[in-house]
């Protein structure tokens, strides 16, 4: 009975650390994973940013004046480009948010000048679809926040928008305040997103895109929630069947 015992218990240890060296090498080959993707981002982000200088170059014609036409080719790569730039920085600040916590740099931010100020940033986006951003305010209040954070946050949700908003489409965003809360409101309309997968669009690498045959890496929602979640905010999602979807950004006075 006691041999019994023990040869059970033997199997028991054996098995547990059979199970522990296959977690640790699934932990190796996820850190090796992520150090790639770090590495192949960051090398892709020099041509990238040289291509983009490149065509800012040509459209002032530092070289020659260019034709009407060559200039419209010009701005629709340089907004394919500006594009590039925003995915390749949500997978940089992902893998950096991985391996050390987000810090946050607080100060007092006027909110409704950062939408705006990020609005004027991602229109050359929108405007390659003929998309419009609108945006409107009940209010004119300061937050304590990280800038750099929260505009990373706004331009991760307006970009999602766009991708799932038909050429010539609307995002409408605008912001609400009460006694110790600011609501950003950010909705886009047509294709809805099931009530199954809301809980999920936040994960790791969870992608609706698929379903609608986008590009879409799964990181940019999920950024977006670690950063809310730091400043002690929330992110609610509200989606009405084949009409729009509303991302809220709930941050604390």
């Amino acid at each position: 009975m006691i041999e019994s015992i023990v040869d059970r218990e033997n199997m028991i240890n054996e098995y547990q650390n059979d199970l522990n060296k296959k977690i640790e090498a699934l932990k190796e080959i996820e850190q090796l994973k992520e150090d790639f993707v770090a590495t192949l981002t960051h090398d892709l982000k020099v041509p990238i940013i040289a291509e983009k200088n490149m065509l800012q170059f040509l459209l002032e014609s530092r070289f020659d004046e260019l034709t009407e036409r060559q200039r419209e080719v010009i701005v629709r790569i340089q907004n394919s480009n500006k594009e590039l730039i925003e995915l390749v920085e949500i997978i940089l600040e992902t893998y950096k948010l991985n391996e050390t916590n987000i810090i946050l740099n607080k100060e007092r931010i006027d909110v409704n000048n950062v939408v705006e100020t990020v609005i004027d940033e991602m229109r050359p986006i929108a405007d390659a679809n003929a998309q419009k951003i609108n945006f409107s305010s009940e209010y004119d209040d300061f937050i304590n926040a990280d800038k750099f954070y929260i505009k990373r946050v706004l331009k991760n949700i307006i970009l999602n928008g766009l991708s799932f908003t038909e050429s010539g489409g609307t995002i409408d965003i605008e912001t609400e305040s009460d006694v110790n809360t600011v609501k950003i409101k950010i909705t886009n309309y047509g294709k809805s997103i099931d009530e199954n997968e809301i809980e999920h669009i936040f994960d790791k690498y969870y992608s609706s895109a698929k379903k609608f045959r986008k590009i879409g890496t799964g990181l940019g929602l999920y950024l977006s929630n670690k950063i809310i979640d730091a400043h002690k905010g929330k992110i609610e999602v509200v989606s009405e069947k084949d009409s729009k979807t509303t991302f809220i950004v709930l941050l604390n006075k």
